[in-house]
């Protein structure tokens, strides 16, 4: 069947001294080797049923986003789980995500609360308490609860303590994760408080608390101390370097925006708040060149070099990407590291997934802030699917130690969704449920939408809502560069047999950069071959 499929030949001179690699990756090549990683990514579709208590047949239409969706085997898997034929976002499939943010972006300044799209929690929210000496988990608010979300928990507070740790889990069907310690300090004595806990519409978690004996009086707490405070804030950029500015003074309305925080590029686009929504792409002021294929003229690269230390930072520029995989002060794909440890020493001092975020963010604002016709001080910032309370908590953060003032997020498959309604007529007679399948770099996410007008006609408070997310789950560690990885092991392994040494360290980059080149050229050839 895939004779026709010609074979694609790597080729990095002098990979070890005088000896040339070349070397030949084949279609079967590449579906045997993304075979089990696009299964483990279409499992996730398996899980969001289960969140929105769906069965296959209930699922009227597919979409694809991410440029991953793109690799050979995906289509037929899902066609082969749910008996639909996936529809593609027909064009500008790499921004897809960053306009679906803008165009949200562009709901919320001209659309009251009641008519835009009602979220749900996603994750099931517990807390440990401490029964009789044994630790318990009790569930206080479910997935599928609307946000924002509230439930309340009555704590002891032993004579003089001044602190109260709450201890938060998500929990599901088949374990139970620990989310961050929010410890509240306490202004002044009491016996016991009440906890009040939020999931608000980013989820975040927030918390307050009083003490029932004086319900009117709610200072019993100084501060939750996961949230960053002003002067928080100031330290950390500060640390970074970070200047914050406003632009010019220029008077009018911004534009919306929004920004796709990716694992392997980040992109902002912009569109109009009025009229007709035309969608535009801020271009990076250091592109880098052509001829790496992840990357053109309005791609941020995910990538934070520090050459000389806090000195000297480089960021999302040709610097940034050329020391990748050369040098341990270079940080790429962070978006999907542990946000809690250490990725990386600098200086003595740990560097967290924050502070690349930051920095990165602040770079793609900065251009903004300089680029636009009015500089900018809101945006809608984009996250997997399957992040966390925690995860969510980190990224918004990061966007205000970059200087946005007022952010939003939004799900990755939510906002691909948004903007393929915007290019692609859809007709809605017999759909009701919509499943946007959004498979990048390094995640699998996938959303299932409710898209009837009237899914919420008994609801007061939703009763012009269009949107119904049911349900959102996904794997932040499946993507298209677990991909490029197995194809590059595979081709140093072919090298290392036929010539008996090794690919040197410093044409690694070279080596991956071409891999990545075969395993797009080969999917484009599967597809044009009408093999999907």
């Amino acid at each position: 069947m895939n004779s026709g499929i010609k074979p694609y030949v790597v080729k990095v001179p002098f990979a070890n001294n005088n000896i040339h690699l070349k070397e030949t990756i084949n279609i079967e090549d590449l579906l045997n080797i993304s075979d089990p990683i696009v299964s483990k990514a279409v499992l996730q579709i398996t899980e969001a049923l289960k969140k929105a208590n769906l069965e296959k047949q209930d699922i009227n239409m597919v979409i694809l986003a991410g440029g991953s969706s793109q690799l050979p085997g995906v289509k037929q898997k899902i066609r082969e789980l749910l008996g639909i034929d996936p529809c593609e976002i027909p064009q500008n499939l790499m921004l897809a995500v960053s306009y679906g943010a803008a165009l949200y972006h562009r709901e919320i300044f001209n659309l009251p609360k009641a008519r835009r799209d009602k979220r749900i929690l996603g994750d099931t929210l517990g807390i440990l308490v401490d029964d009789g000496g044994r630790k318990t988990r009790k569930i206080l608010l479910n997935q599928s609860q609307t946000i924002p979300a509230h439930a309340s928990y009555k704590f002891s507070i032993a004579e003089g303590q001044e602190i109260a740790t709450i201890n938060l889990v998500v929990m599901d069907e088949n374990t139970n994760r620990n989310l961050q310690q929010r410890n509240l300090t306490l202004s002044r004595s009491a016996k016991e408080i009440i906890v009040d806990i939020e999931v608000n519409e980013n989820r975040l978690i927030i918390l307050s608390a009083y003490d029932p004996e004086n319900e009117d009086e709610k200072s019993i707490i100084q501060c939750d101390t996961s949230v960053l405070t002003s002067n928080d804030v100031k330290k950390l950029q500060q640390k970074l370097g970070i200047v914050v500015t406003t632009g010019n003074n220029k008077s009018g309305l911004q534009d919306c925006v929004g920004i796709d925080l990716g694992t392997t590029t980040s992109e902002l686009t912009h569109c109009n708040r009025t009229g007709e929504a035309g969608l535009f792409a801020l271009n990076n002021p250091e592109p880098v060149g052509e001829k790496d294929l992840a990357y053109s003229k309005y791609c941020f690269p995910s990538v934070v070099y520090y050459k000389e230390g806090m000195a000297d930072i480089q960021v999302a520029n040709t610097a940034a990407v050329n020391a990748m995989g050369s040098f341990n002060e270079c940080f790429d794909t962070f978006k999907i590291k542990d946000r809690f440890k250490p990725v990386g020493e600098i200086e003595g001092k740990p560097v967290m997934v924050q502070d690349l975020s930051a920095l990165l963010l602040s770079k793609i604002w900065r251009s903004a802030q300089s680029e636009l016709p009015v500089p900018p001080s809101s945006a809608v910032i984009t996250v997997p699917a399957a992040f966390n309370f925690d995860e969510c908590q980190d990224t918004y953060n990061a966007a205000i130690i970059a200087g946005i003032e007022k952010v939003t997020l939004i799900d990755e498959p939510t906002a691909a969704f948004y903007y393929y309604k915007h290019i692609q007529e859809i007709d809605l007679d017999g759909i009701r449920n919509v499943l946007v399948f959004d498979f990048g770099g390094g995640t699998a996410d996938v959303a299932i939408l409710d898209v009837q007008e009237d899914a919420l006609a008994n609801s007061d408070e939703y009763k012009d809502c269009v949107y119904n997310v049911l349900a959102t789950c996904g794997d932040t560690h499946c993507g298209g560069r677990n991909v490029d990885e197995m194809l590059v092991n595979e081709v140093c392994k072919r090298f290392e047999d036929h010539n008996g040494c090794k690919v040197s360290a410093a044409n690694m980059r070279e080596l991956r950069r071409k891999v990545e080149a075969a395993k797009i050229a080969l999917s484009e050839a599967y597809r044009e071959n009408a093999y999907e």
